[in-house]
């Protein structure tokens, strides 16, 4: 299953690395050009000082005078150098000693600047330049040995990637208590269902961060129809069975009628009545769950304390020649639906008391497999070939088998679409235990 926070916090962080690492090159390029920047001006300015100190001797010759050059130019290996180069002239810094390279050509009135390895392998940033002197071309050559700058540049490159992955930890922290604090919203939706399935309460609150607000919006409204339709459903169904009496006690009257009269025969007469008895015994039994399970509730968790004693006094006073026990922890809830499990517990309590003497108990119990339900009986129980028989799809040895009672097939039904089980067994002393497995879903 995706998680939405998870998702957000990566792509956040994602988002965070990148920038950062951008800031960090930026910052790492912008300080090596102000470097290069710096060296350069400086190379340039010593250029300029260097050709304005050569002059020709007597003989013609080029020469230099070092008074007018910075002191570190005649110190060997100092880290600043220059060269002069042209026809029948090599003029070179004291510093560069007798250290030999080539001068990069320059065309004529262009300037030219890059890096190059240095004696003693020094990092060197070069300038030079082509210009002409009393009718002389030649070629003015400078560099600075900058290793010691990158090395600082490198240093303080450090400092500033360990500030900004300092600022990268501060920044999750910062966005870990803003999602924690914005998803703490969402704890009070669950919630809120949690109720609903509880039956605390038969709609969400529509006080919610405007982001939800139409899915809780849309939540209320899927419950409303859902509750009408189920209300309208049972409603149709037992007024059907109420309406249904009247024609069928009309009906039994008239073949009794006719029957006595001598006009159909009894045998007849008295088919009529089984069928009439039948169906009578079905609309009762329609009438019966409509008010086991009252008002339709769909999706609600069975809250047993709540649901268990009012069934029961209900049965009490369908059923008042049956004693009633049962035995569950005061607390436990069922993940199932609240509508299926009134209508199952209704009907296999309807039917221990039917087809029993006069004592039903029932007990619940949860392990680490799931939930288990136990009803007994006291009555004869069933022949033991008729156990499984008695829970096919169909099956309507209900109508015909001492203690089997009505409504198993429906109850196996339930119990089937939260993948649990249903089982019938007689007991040692006498009766039917109905034990119901369900999962903890």
């Amino acid at each position: 299953m995706t998680s939405l926070q998870r998702q957000l916090r990566r792509n956040m962080l994602l988002t965070l690395l990148i920038t950062l690492i951008g800031l960090l090159f930026l910052l790492h390029t912008g300080v090596q050009q102000l470097i290069n920047e710096y060296v350069l001006s400086r190379l340039q300015h010593d250029a300029e000082s260097i050709i304005v100190a050569l002059q020709q001797d007597e003989n013609g010759d080029w020469q230099i005078d070092d008074s007018h050059l910075p002191a570190s130019y005649s110190r060997v290996e100092s880290g600043y150098y220059y060269r002069v180069s042209g026809p029948a002239t090599d003029l070179r810094s004291r510093s560069l000693w007798d250290y030999e390279f080539d001068i990069p050509h320059v065309e004529a009135g262009k300037t030219l600047s890059h890096y190059q390895i240095g004696m003693s392998g020094e990092h060197w940033l070069t300038w030079s330049t082509s210009f002409r002197k009393r009718d002389a071309w030649l070629t003015v050559w400078v560099g600075e040995d900058i290793q010691k700058l990158q090395q600082t540049s490198l240093h303080y490159g450090a400092w500033a990637a360990l500030i900004l992955l300092l600022t990268l930890l501060l920044l999750i922290l910062v966005q870990q208590w803003v999602l924690k604090r914005g998803f703490a919203q969402l704890d009070n939706v669950r919630d809120a269902v949690r109720n609903l399935r509880t039956g605390e309460s038969t709609r969400l609150s529509e006080q919610y961060p405007q982001e939800i607000q139409p899915l809780v919006t849309e939540i209320n409204r899927l419950l409303e129809r859902l509750q009408q339709r189920v209300s309208r459903s049972r409603n149709a169904l037992g007024n059907l069975a109420h309406e249904m009496k009247r024609p069928l006690q009309h009906l039994k009257a008239i073949a009794d009628l006719r029957a006595t009269e001598g006009k159909i025969p009894t045998e007849i007469a008295q088919n009529i009545n089984e069928r009439v008895a039948e169906i009578t015994h079905l609309v009762e039994r329609e009438l019966k769950r409509a008010r086991i399970v009252g008002v339709s509730s769909p999706g609600r968790h069975t809250v047993l304390k709540d649901e268990l004693p009012t069934l029961l006094d209900v049965l009490k006073k369908i059923h008042p020649h049956c004693e009633f026990t049962s035995d569950y922890p005061s607390d436990l809830i069922l993940p199932q639906d609240r509508d299926d499990m009134l209508e199952l517990f209704g009907n296999l309590l309807d039917n221990a008391s039917k087809y029993g003497a006069n004592r039903v108990s029932i007990r619940i119990a949860t392990s680490l497999n799931g939930i288990q339900i136990r009803i007994e009986d006291n009555g004869p129980g069933i022949p033991d070939g008729a156990l499984q028989e008695l829970l096919q799809r169909g099956a309507r040895l209900d109508e015909r088998i001492a203690g089997a009672g009505l409504g198993l097939g429906i109850c196996n039904d339930i119990a089937t679409s939260y993948h649990g089980s249903l089982r019938l067994e007689n007991l040692p002393r006498g009766g039917l235990r109905v034990t119901v497995e369900l999962p903890l879903i």
